[in-house]
Formats: structure tokens, C-alpha cells, sequence
């Protein structure tokens, strides 16, 4: 399977806004740039690592604004931690994340308010439609955009315009244990995981099999377009996410494909943050052990290198 026949099987698209009252989001109204945004939950309570840009509107207001907040200075940006408001629409947009074949390609601020960007399946049409007549049932959440998916390499191309994307490709041996819990994903498969959250049930993601198969290991959503749903449990992947996490790096995509027994995974991030993703990833198998993994490539986004994975 290429990785262009997956190119528009989750063939919609959706853009939701939550508007949030705070100083934070008055000065992103001063940044024309989009500013990713990370989402960290602790328990019921939902935060936002804010990545705004080393300097933006006036020098000096920019530098009290970030000293205020005790903005966290990662080299190629600062920071912000914050609290996020509305955490009763919040749970509406955990449950579009949740169902089948919704995958969240990026979250940013613009213009004061958070913008999610979703992809997903046409099966899935009424359920998003009846968990949206309660997301917008106020006037601080919206739906900006719902129609036809441009596909994701069109996605990532726009990405790579706004952001400048880089690419980290990293491969895992699996071990026995893991080759038996993953040994039915053939090497003809594709994943993509379907957001950067990591619970303790595992990185969930979505296969696309290229046709129907017959796998109770395997999630069906939709057979016909090969789109089936399954939970990785790989105990390096998850310790490489975490430690991404919370520096944060901001991860835009990230693929997963087994070949050989060995699990690659690559990622789209911030080409100027390339070197936090791969620093992460030493550290993790050196705690791990995990000697035998490896770093593949590192170099800034070519869609000819995708269309090859």
C-alpha cells in the first residue's frame, strides 16, 4: 500500500473555535502567525502550553507580557501554560476526538480564539452533528469550516507554508511480546495516530488496510474504505511522546508503518524543533534500553519523502 492511496480515505474536514477571556489571548490578536497549541490534562482539569513566537509586537511589552506568565524559553520559542476556560464545552470536543476515524491534525490560537482542525470519515457525519448542536448552543464556540478534505498531503503542504515543517523518522525492533500484540498489522498497512494525547490504555490510531480484513485485534470503521481503529502499547513510543510532551514539542502528524518486525514512525513537526524531537528520543532509549532503536533520517518536509514511507 502508498502512502498516496490513503491521501483522502478520512475525506472530511472540519475547523472548530472556542473563544477564551484572557490577557493570553487579547496579545495573540497582535501575532498574524498561527500559534500551535499543545493540550495537557491532569485529572479533570485541561490546560494549554502556548507556543508563542521569541518576539512579537512591542519589545517591551512582549517582554513583561512573557515575564507575567512565566513563560518556559525552549530556544526557538517561550511557553505559556494556561488553564483553559469553558471546560464545559471542552467535553464536546473530547467526544469528537474519541469517535472512530477522527483525527486532529493541529490546534492553534488565531485571532484570540483556539482553532481545532479535524479530519474524519463521512460515516461518522451524524454522530459529529449531534455533539455539535451542543458545542454551539453559545456564541463563544463555532463551527468555522465543514466540508470535503482536501486530502492530507494537500494539508501538509499548507502546513509547510505556515510553519516550515521538518521530519524525524525514527525505527523500533518490536519485541516477542509486542510482535504478538501487533503482529496482524502487515507491512502493507499504514497508521496514523489520531492526536498527541497519551492515556494509559496507549497511543490510539487509525490503520488503513487498503481493503476489508477479518482481525478481531482490529477496530472496523469503516471496511469498505479499509479504515480500521487499534491502541499501540509500544512502552518506547509512549516514553517518546511523553518526554515530547512536556518540553512541549509541537507534533503535527505523526505515521507508523511495520516493516521487518521493526516499527517506523515519522514524524511532522517544526523544522527549528527537530532537534528537541530527536534529543527526546536518545534520552528515551537510553533509559529504556532500548539500544537497538534507531534514528533514521532528520531534514526538513519533502512530499516525496512522505509519498515513500
Amino acid at each position: 500500500m502508498h502512502f498516496a492511496d490513503i491521501d483522502k480515505i478520512l475525506d472530511r474536514r472540519m475547523v472548530l473555535t472556542m473563544k477564551q477571556d484572557n490577557e493570553i489571548f487579547l496579545a495573540s490578536r497582535e501575532i498574524e502567525a498561527r500559534i500551535p497549541i499543545n493540550i495537557l490534562e491532569e485529572g479533570d482539569e485541561k490546560y494549554m502550553l502556548i507556543n508563542f513566537p521569541s518576539s512579537f509586537g512591542d519589545v517591551q511589552k512582549n517582554r513583561i507580557f512573557l515575564k507575567k506568565y512565566d513563560a518556559k524559553n525552549i530556544g526557538t520559542h517561550y511557553v505559556i501554560r494556561e488553564r483553559i476556560n469553558h471546560v464545559e464545552k471542552w467535553k464536546y470536543i473530547h467526544e469528537i476526538m474519541n469517535l472512530p476515524s477522527v483525527v486532529v491534525n493541529r490546534i492553534n490560537l488565531k485571532g484570540g480564539l483556539i482553532a481545532f482542525y479535524f479530519r474524519y470519515h463521512h460515516s461518522v457525519n451524524n454522530k459529529i452533528s449531534n455533539i455539535l448542536s451542543n458545542y454551539t448552543d453559545g456564541d463563544d464556540e463555532q463551527i468555522e469550516t465543514m466540508d470535503p478534505s482536501p486530502g492530507i498531503l494537500n494539508i501538509l503542504d499548507r502546513l509547510d507554508q505556515f510553519y516550515s515543517l521538518g521530519m524525524v523518522q525514527v525505527s523500533i525492533p518490536l519485541t516477542e511480546e509486542e510482535r504478538t500484540l501487533v503482529g496482524f498489522v502487515r507491512d502493507d498497512f499504514i497508521g496514523e495516530s489520531t492526536n498527541n494525547l497519551i492515556s494509559e490504555n496507549g497511543i490510539n490510531a487509525i490503520i488503513y488496510t487498503g481493503g476489508t480484513v477479518e482481525n478481531p485485534q482490529l477496530n472496523e470503521i469503516h471496511g469498505e474504505s479499509g479504515l480500521y481503529g487499534m491502541n499501540l502499547k509500544d512502552n518506547t513510543l509512549r516514553g517518546w511522546r511523553e518526554k515530547m510532551n512536556r518540553i512541549p514539542v509541537i507534533r503535527f502528524r505523526q505515521f507508523l508503518r511495520i516493516r521487518n518486525n521493526d516499527l517506523h514512525i515519522l514524524t511532522l513537526l517544526p523544522y527549528s524543533q527537530t532537534d528537541l524531537a530527536y534529543r527526546a528520543f536518545f534520552e528515551e532509549i537510553g533509559e529504556s534500553n532500548r539500544n537497538n532503536a534507531t534514528l533514521d533520517f532528520v531534514s526538513k518536509y519533502e512530499r516525496s519523502v512522505i509519498l515513500e514511507f
